[in-house]
């Protein structure tokens, strides 16, 4: 027995010093890949500024006065008969006998002006958009915050199965080293007569065997490296190495952070709300006017003025549209609080499932543990009886077969015990 487990971490250690020369990575350097290289983070300060800029506008609309340059120049053109003489004037400003419009109710004028326009109540109106686009910063913050969570679990995923795959890869490469040294035995003892041509052949069969394992780890590992590195947006297609790591247990928290998107939805609702209600306080501009006003082309220089005063306006009554309005809030509200009392008995129910699978995976890799050791006292006794002639070389492979079975179930279990924890510790944040 300590002789195989002294072959066995003498191979192994050989396997790790043959890939001291690869480019090894962290699982730290893949998560900070991914977040460096996600578009939602690198977007963060283009939607921040945007909302930033949607203050502003809103606060000059609001609170700020506007200066517009307005014209309008109409002119009524009628057929006149006076005199019995017909003729088309294009825009008369009195007539006797004519055909057109009645020149006393509509006739030709010209206005040429500069508005100045200030909202007296306009204050407390920017209050509620800019508390609004607040609760919509906030909600940017929150969504990259859950986008980052999401990465992170998808990334430590695909690293998981990557190290399952750099295992599996080890392992069989301390089992070819295993059977190139029980062919060198079996060679030897069939030169002395204790050994059959056939078990030469069966050991030359599973050396085969064992190289094309090894190409599917191989084609397995590369697989899932480069899925890892799409994930991260790495444009590298080297096959590099990676370290190994153990994804550990969070404590269990009170307060989910994954409520937070429920409660900045209810506040935002009450918040677009407010700000449909302040169509209902009372409006009240201060306006000038300087300008031309006329009727009178050939006068009109004697008709520029300047006007000022007052606009007021309050919608007292709309149909009952602020009632419906409030009503639809009212059931946004509640709709919110239903998904977000389902997110809650989801991710318990997620937490509980995962810490139950923790504990079977841990009886599990007990279990295996076992069974690992006891092939390893076996295979220990196989090695002495094939030297002794008292046992076959198929019943050797035969064993041999079982332990790799076993070890690879144990390497299985473990890289799913570790996709729990980190599947755990996504709902337990």
């Amino acid at each position: 027995m300590r002789r195989y487990l002294f072959l066995m971490v003498w191979l192994t250690a050989t396997c790790v010093s043959s890939r001291a020369q690869m480019v090894s990575h962290s699982l730290d350097y893949y998560l900070s890949k991914a977040l460096e290289n996600s578009p939602l983070l690198m977007d963060e300060q283009n939607q921040t500024s945007i909302l930033n800029d949607e203050k502003l506008y809103l606060m000059n609309v609001y609170t700020h006065a506007q200066t517009l340059l307005t014209g309008n120049y109409l002119f009524v053109p009628i057929v006149e008969t006076d005199h019995g003489k017909t003729s088309f004037k294009w825009n008369a400003q009195s007539a006797d006998n004519y055909y057109g419009y009645d020149l006393g109710v509509s006739n030709g004028n010209l206005q040429v002006g500069v508005t100045w326009t200030k909202p007296l109540l306009g204050r407390s109106v920017y209050q509620a958009a800019e508390s609004q686009i607040n609760v919509q910063h906030d909600m940017l913050k929150n969504n990259i915050r859950l986008n980052r969570h999401d990465l992170e679990r998808n990334v430590i995923d695909q690293y998981i199965l990557c190290m399952l795959d750099r295992d599996q890869i080890d392992f069989v490469d301390t089992i070819s080293r295993l059977l190139n040294t029980q062919a060198d035995l079996i060679t030897r003892l069939a030169y002395a007569g204790q050994a059959k041509q056939s078990d030469i052949e069966m050991i030359i069969i599973e050396q085969k065997v064992n190289k094309e394992t090894k190409a599917s780890s191989v084609q397995s590992y590369r697989n899932h490296l480069m899925e890892l590195n799409a994930l991260c947006c790495i444009r590298d297609t080297t096959t590099t190495d990676i370290e190994k790591t153990k994804i550990t247990k969070t404590v269990e928290i009170g307060m989910s952070q994954f409520l937070t998107k429920y409660n900045l939805d209810s506040i935002n609702a009450i918040a677009s709300q407010k700000m449909y209600e302040t169509k209902y306080k009372p409006q009240l501009n201060l306006f000038t006017n300087l300008g031309l006003q006329t009727t009178n082309y050939n006068t009109m220089y004697k008709n520029l003025g300047l006007s000022a005063g007052v606009a007021f306006s309050m919608l007292l009554s709309d149909g009952k549209l602020k009632r419906l309005k409030q009503h639809e809030t009212a059931t946004t509200l509640s709709s919110i609080s239903i998904y977000k009392n389902n997110l809650v008995t989801q991710n318990e129910i997620h937490r509980n499932q995962c810490s139950e699978a923790l504990n079977d995976f841990d009886t599990r890799i007990h279990l295996l543990d076992s069974q690992i050791a006891q092939y390893g006292r076996l295979l220990d006794i196989c090695q002495k009886e094939i030297r002794v002639g008292q046992m076959s070389v198929f019943d050797y492979i035969t064993t041999l077969k079982n332990m790799i079975s076993v070890r690879q179930q144990k390497m299985t279990v473990e890289a799913n015990r570790q996709l729990a924890v980190n599947a755990y510790n996504y709902y337990n944040w």
